[in-house]
C-alpha cells in the first residue's frame, strides 16, 4: 500500500495555478441619489456574495466523528442536537436553512455571513457546485441551476432594490473539475495504481483555457449588472485563490511540510492572494 508520502508524490499539478479556486472582491460605489431611490441611492445597504462551495459555506457542519464511544457526531456536527452525547439527531437545515433541499448549502456561518462589515442585509448567493455559466445572465447564456435563476440575474434584483457596498465572487474550480482531479488521484493512491499526475494535469490544462475565459466573462457579467442598477463607478479588483502548484525547486520542501500538516489534520492547501488595481 502506498504511503501518504507517495501521495504527495504523485499529486502534482502545474507550476503555480492560482485559478483552480479564483475569489473577486469587488467593492462597488454608487451615484448620489435621492433617498427615496433604490439601487445605490437605497437606505438599505447590502453585500453580496456569489459563486461554488468555496464561498456559500459548504464547510459549515464541521461535520466529523467526535471522540466519544458512542460514535455519534457530538460537538463536531452543528447539524446534531445530541442528549448525553448518545441521543442524536442531525438537520442540515440548522446550518443551511433551506437551501439544504436544493444542495447550494450557503451557510449561517459563510464569509459573507461573517464579514466584519457594517451593512443592513447580507446576502449570499452562492451555490454549491456552481460553474462560470451559472453566474452569467441568462440572456448572455447563462444557466439556471439547482432550480435557481443565474446568479448575475440575482444580483441585479438585489442591486435596483438595495445599495450593494460589495460584492465577492469565487468561481472557476468547478470549471477544471477540482473535486475530480482530487478524487481520482486519491483512488489512484489507494490502490496503489502509481502516478496520477501526469493524466490529471493533461485534462487541467485543457479546461484551463475555458475556465479563464470563463471567469473574465464572470467579471464582465457582475460589472454590467451592477451598471444596469446604476452604479457607474468602475469597481476595484481583489482576487484569491488557492495555490495548488509549487515551484519545482521548492517542491520536495512543500510535500514535507503538506505531510506535517496532513499528520495534524489541518488542511494543505495555502492561499494566496493578488491585488489589481483599475
Amino acid at each position: 500500500m502506498p504511503t501518504l508520502r507517495g501521495l504527495q508524490a504523485h499529486v502534482r499539478f502545474p507550476l503555480v495555478l492560482m485559478l483552480a479556486v479564483v475569489a473577486m472582491l469587488v467593492a462597488v460605489f454608487g451615484q448620489p441619489a435621492r433617498p427615496s431611490e433604490a439601487g445605490p441611492g437605497s437606505s438599505t445597504t447590502a453585500i453580496v456574495s456569489l459563486g461554488d462551495s468555496f464561498i456559500s459555506g459548504e464547510a459549515g457542519r464541521w461535520n466529523g466523528n467526535s471522540l466519544n464511544i458512542f460514535g455519534t457526531r457530538d460537538g463536531t456536527d452543528r447539524a446534531a442536537r445530541c442528549t448525553l452525547g448518545i441521543f442524536c439527531s442531525y438537520d442540515a437545515t440548522r446550518v443551511y436553512g433551506s437551501s439544504y433541499s436544493n444542495g447550494c448549502h450557503r451557510s449561517d456561518v459563510a464569509t459573507i455571513k461573517s464579514a466584519g462589515i457594517s451593512v443592513n442585509e447580507k446576502i449570499n448567493l452562492a451555490c454549491s457546485g456552481a460553474r462560470s455559466v451559472h453566474i452569467w445572465r441568462a440572456s448572455q447564456g447563462g444557466q439556471s441551476f439547482k432550480g435557481e435563476a443565474p446568479q448575475a440575474d440575482q444580483l441585479l434584483t438585489v442591486a435596483q432594490q438595495k445599495n450593494v457596498k460589495l460584492v465577492v465572487l469565487t468561481i472557476s474550480a468547478n470549471d477544471v473539475s477540482f473535486s475530480d482531479h482530487v478524487i481520482n488521484c486519491t483512488v489512484s493512491w489507494i490502490l496503489g495504481l502509481g502516478p496520477c499526475h501526469e493524466a490529471q494535469q493533461a485534462q487541467l490544462l485543457a479546461e484551463l483555457p475555458g475556465a479563464m475565459n470563463g471567469l473574465r466573462k464572470s467579471i464582465d457579467e457582475v460589472r454590467a449588472v451592477m451598471g444596469a442598477a446604476g452604479y457607474s463607478r468602475r469597481l476595484p479588483l481583489l482576487r484569491r485563490g488557492l495555490q495548488l502548484g509549487k515551484e519545482r525547486s521548492n517542491a520536495a520542501h512543500h510535500r514535507q511540510h503538506a505531510l506535517r500538516r496532513s499528520r495534524k489534520g489541518r488542511a494543505v492547501p495555502r492561499r494566496a492572494g493578488l491585488v489589481e488595481r483599475p
